[in-house]
């Protein structure tokens, strides 16, 4: 669209106005949020076990295998405890092994009425006892391993380090905090909108993600989720905009604004929307047509920055009066101006 000129017209009556010549554009009504990044995938891990750090070989940053070892406290005491269970289900297996042939004895011999019900009885209860027991030392036996196991804490998912909570020859306690690992190939961007915003969003929806200590650089993402339920002290509602990250140059933290395009139309008519004049509770706008001003009534769309869409009232090649629109009326004469710089 370009502003017009005319020469002023010699009528003394003539308003002078400056017009804008109408042609079709692309409007796009944009939603945008404010929000955050976080990596999609971050744990908190909290050690299960007291015991001394014996190796962190990790610093903050460092790349992740799945599985692979972050530390380690002192295996000595676990690995005793894992012999020592071995031990005691061993014993336990002869025993239970022991009081099985005897409790068999003891049926035949009872069977030859050879004993009293009590031996059968205490044959039984023996019996039972050591099977118990030798469930008992398995069960110890498993704990015993698991501990070993818990003793070694590893990445639970290919990532990085996000966070170091002890170094090694410190003692750690059960729940305490010792590291974070975060996969940082996707990012989520959290953010919150309008309720009137939410209902135009859907997932999958394309999004464009500006980073501001990025030097405003911009990264392509999709609307991941769209929350149901507003927040009730602002009626907002949460919003999640998932970005690739496989160079890893977003970092969980970070500020970002995300846009999404929410309505697209490539033929549209856009004016400034201090074109528009209201006049008896109607927008309305004036034209120049044959050195004098024409009245249209419009049906307006929606705003995108300073310019409204205008669906019903005006047409391409339309002069729109821009500026003394207050000043005219339908049928007066008008003078074109020179556009003030």
């Amino acid at each position: 669209q370009a502003a017009e000129t005319a020469p002023a017209g010699d009528a003394p009556a003539a308003v002078p106005v400056e017009t804008l010549t109408l042609a079709p554009d692309v409007f796009q009504r944009v939603v945008t949020l404010s929000g955050s990044t976080e990596a999609l995938r971050e744990v908190d891990i909290s050690a299960k076990l007291a015991g001394s750090v014996e190796r962190f070989d990790h610093e903050l940053g460092d790349a992740l295998a799945d599985g692979e070892l972050i530390l380690s406290l002192d295996l000595r005491p676990f690995r005793a405890a894992v012999t020592q269970a071995e031990a005691g289900l061993l014993a336990a297996r002869a025993a239970a092994d022991k009081a099985a042939k005897e409790y068999e004895r003891s049926r035949e011999l009872k069977a030859r009425d050879r004993i009293s019900d009590a031996e059968m009885e205490g044959a039984e209860l023996a019996k039972l006892q050591s099977e118990s027991a030798r469930l008992g030392a398995e069960a110890a036996l498993t704990m015993a391993k698991l501990q070993l196991e818990d003793a070694e804490i590893r990445a639970p998912f290919a990532g990085r380090l996000a966070f170091k909570g002890v170094d090694a020859h410190e003692q750690i306690a059960p729940g305490m905090p010792v590291a974070a690992v975060a996969d940082l190939s996707r990012i989520v961007v959290r953010g919150s909108v309008a309720e009137r915003e939410a209902v135009r969003l859907a997932v999958d929806m394309p999004a464009r993600v500006t980073v501001p200590s990025l030097d405003d650089e911009t990264f392509a993402g999709r609307v991941r989720a769209v929350g149901v339920r507003a927040n009730p002290a602002t009626r907002s509602y949460d919003v999640e905009i998932l970005v690739e990250n496989p160079e890893r140059r977003l970092l969980s933290g970070m500020a970002a604004r995300a846009e999404i395009v929410v309505d697209r139309q490539p033929n549209a008519m856009l004016i400034p929307g201090t074109a528009v004049v209201e006049q008896y509770g109607e927008p309305v706008a004036f034209v120049v047509e044959d050195g004098v001003a024409r009245r249209r009534g419009l049906s307006l769309g929606a705003a995108s920055g300073d310019r409204v869409l205008v669906t019903q009232g005006l047409a391409a090649g339309d002069r729109l009066i821009v500026k003394g629109q207050w000043s005219v009326r339908d049928g007066l004469a008008v003078a074109v101006t020179e556009p003030t710089p």
